[in-house]
């Protein structure tokens, strides 16, 4: 019977930190860290480094710890970072355009080209990223390779516009629309909901707030006046 060789969905969440400790340690001049060493940038325990380690080849020698270049190239390789992505982005609202703008997806390769929208008038990007109107979505999907697609619209728009662009050859979508999008199998679908960061941050302060005893909002505080 075939065997998966496929990593957790666990290991997978923790390959882009893992990435980004690398390139810092490589940054630092650093040539060798030990797992004690990632754990205390990662937040994690030694042993659970150790063992998400297994994953990537022989990068490390007991006593000598890790080749930090080695693994970030390992790492580098699982992400899939060794080649260029053609990415598209739907919605040029202020998600849409600092998706464009933004020059770090650039330097890892992932090369946007163009930016759709209902008023691509009204939509300003840096030089290079073509702004068509969302009716010519369709043709040039038919004339360009896209390998990813960022779908930046309101929630009522976003499960339409995945089904657009799954018909015509679109095999993975980076959706910021704050609902979940449904996709056939075989079409990969990463749903980015930014207040969920947000929320998690709210509890984590207010439980500090509890330990130190101090008020939470809303609790003891003077009323406040709103401008209008």
């Amino acid at each position: 019977m075939k065997t998966s060789n496929r990593i957790s969905e666990q290991v997978v969440k923790r390959l882009p930190r893992y990435y980004r400790c690398l390139k810092a340690f490589e940054a630092e001049g650093k040539e060798r860290v030990c797992s004690e060493e990632i754990s205390r940038r990662m937040q994690v325990t030694a042993s659970q480094v150790r063992q998400d380690f297994t994953h990537f080849g022989s990068c490390g020698m007991q006593g000598y710890g890790y080749d930090v270049h080695l693994l970030k190239e390992r790492v580098s390789a699982m992400l899939g970072l060794t080649r260029a992505y053609h990415v598209i982005v739907v919605g040029g609202g202020n998600v849409g355009r600092s998706i464009c703008n933004y020059q770090g997806f650039f330097r890892e390769g992932f090369f946007v080209q163009a930016v759709f929208d209902l008023f691509p008038e009204s939509v300003e990007v840096r030089p290079g990223v073509k702004v068509l109107d969302d009716a010519a979505l369709e043709e040039y999907l038919a004339g360009h390779d896209v390998d990813i697609a960022v779908i930046a619209v309101e929630a009522e728009a976003a499960q339409a516009m995945a089904d657009r662009l799954v018909v015509n050859g679109v095999r993975a979508i980076w959706n910021f629309a704050p609902l979940n999008l449904e996709v056939p199998e075989g079409v990969a679908v990463e749903n980015v909901f930014m207040s969920d960061s947000l929320f998690v941050l709210a509890y984590r302060f207010n439980e500090a707030l509890k330990e130190e005893n101090l008020p939470q909002w809303g609790e003891n505080q003077p009323s406040q006046t709103h401008p209008v």
